[in-house]
């Protein structure tokens, strides 16, 4: 059986989601532009954040890790079923494991309710509540598709006198998602 990408992972975690209940946007800013967790989700005054990759690798646990300020449970979704140290770890964190294969999603590990600081956590409500769920979440980390591919084709382009990190912000605020496909176009070039 073949690995999925982190993308159709995502999805079917997304998909799983809503079927229950939860109102769920993906590639949702955390502190700032340059970190976007996969997915938030919200449902009865829950907050949830979803993190996935192809396996359970230590960025996926410093993301999880890092995510229990932020939110009240935390989910770490895998591709492929971990070993039981990575099992073990996400037990004493409290992370909840989700492994998806094909199109089944299993539950290996509840998540359990974090200590989220309640300003972070009111910022990722409202962040929720204005976010395009048509955005696909995971598409932004595959190759040559997605805001972080046409923010690095473009910036390549600065203008003289411009900061690059002015010029990306610009690039990112213009950045339109095409509903339904997971892919982005730029509304207006330099």
């Amino acid at each position: 059986m073949s690995t999925l990408n982190e993308a159709p992972i995502c999805a079917s975690a997304v998909a799983r989601l809503r079927s229950d209940g939860w109102k769920v946007a993906c590639e949702v800013e955390v502190f700032d532009f340059r970190d976007r967790c996969d997915a938030v989700a919200l449902r009865d005054d829950k907050l949830m954040i979803v993190e996935a990759k192809v396996s359970l690798n230590q960025g996926l646990r410093h993301q999880a890790y890092r995510r229990q300020l932020t939110a009240d449970l935390v989910l770490a979704v895998v591709g492929k079923t971990p070993r039981s140290q990575g099992i073990e770890w996400c037990k004493g964190e409290g992370i909840g494991l989700w492994v998806v294969t094909g199109q089944k999603v299993n539950e290996v590990v509840e998540p359990r309710q974090q200590n989220a600081n309640a300003h972070y956590r009111k910022l990722m409500i409202e962040r929720l509540a204005n976010a395009d769920e048509s955005v696909a979440g995971g598409v932004p980390h595959l190759k040559g598709i997605g805001v972080a591919q046409d923010l690095s084709t473009q910036s390549r382009r600065v203008p003289n006198g411009a900061s690059k990190s002015n010029v990306e912000r610009g690039f990112r605020a213009r950045a339109e998602p095409l509903r339904d496909s997971g892919e982005y176009v730029l509304r207006a070039s330099l």
